[in-house]
């Protein structure tokens, strides 16, 4: 060996040592772009502007782990999934995996659950001892939903059923006024993401009125989701790696119970 070839031998040596695990496995060759909106408790903006909630804490754990280095984007969602398609972002968060998206996405090891779950007041509950979802919805129950919302094939396939169910159901476009109707003696169930709902009564200081009930209306896996155009596989698995082996920690655990209490979370499996 050549003196030259030595002490380049050696140079290279110090310099790969020095690099971050990210930059020697080459997992995330460059800073990904990830899109959000604001969809508290999940992904939104703080009163100081600054990105927040479940899913950004859990995006910041795994995709720091897997040594991949993010900014953060708000942009709407419609318009995220054709940025992720045309590759003008890397990606976003909180996804569910559909046919369609995956002709242009990668989506990742699911790192959460989204439940639909049913709110009632407590004292319905403990007095109604209802315990399905036809129970509910054909009991005469007044039911508030969320306007263009999906909760599941169940409670879908019952309200095709039954056209007078309609007289039962009040709809509207925002989230806290389900709940101000709940706690109103408006309704008498509201169905909701179980997080979101969660959250809301938080603010509301309604969690000691209003319980969830134990039948699920809709459970699926949530992903973060990136474009094959701009994301190359080997991050995902990188990622999909680091998702695996935070969910099997504490700190896993200790984030969730921040956004709901861990006697919730017996309504939505974590795996």
């Amino acid at each position: 060996m050549t003196r030259h070839a030595a002490l380049f031998l050696v140079v290279s040596i110090l310099t790969s040592l020095s690099l971050p695990a990210s930059a020697q496995n080459a997992a995330c060759s460059k800073k990904l772009t990830i899109a959000f909106f604001d969809w508290q408790p999940y992904h939104y903006r703080d009163e100081n502007g600054t990105p927040t909630g479940l899913d950004i804490e859990l995006l910041r754990e795994t995709f720091g782990a897997a040594g991949c280095a993010f900014e953060l984007k708000v942009m709407p969602w419609k318009r995220t999934l054709l940025a992720i398609k045309f590759g003008t972002i890397d990606g976003s968060l909180g996804a569910s995996r559909m046919v369609e998206r995956e002709q242009y996405a990668w989506f990742t090891r699911p790192y959460r659950r989204e439940t639909m779950v049913m709110f009632m007041r407590l004292k319905d509950l403990e007095k109604k001892n209802v315990m399905s979802i036809a129970d509910v919805v054909s009991g005469k129950n007044r039911i508030g939903i969320l306007l263009g919302s999906w909760y599941g094939d169940e409670f879908a396939a019952l309200y095709k059923a039954d056209p007078k169910l309609r007289k039962y159901i009040l709809q509207t476009p925002e989230y806290e006024v389900l709940f101000t109707w709940l706690v109103k003696d408006r309704v008498d169930v509201v169905f909701n993401d179980l997080f979101n709902g969660i959250h809301i009564l938080k603010k509301m200081n309604a969690l000691d009125r209003v319980g969830v009930h134990p039948a699920l209306l809709n459970d699926d896996y949530i992903h973060f989701i990136l474009s094959k155009l701009t994301v190359p596989r080997t991050t995902v698995e990188a990622i999909d790696k680091a998702i695996e082996d935070f969910q099997s920690t504490e700190d896993y655990t200790t984030i969730l119970h921040k956004y709901v209490p861990p006697e919730q979370l017996t309504y939505m499996p974590l795996q």
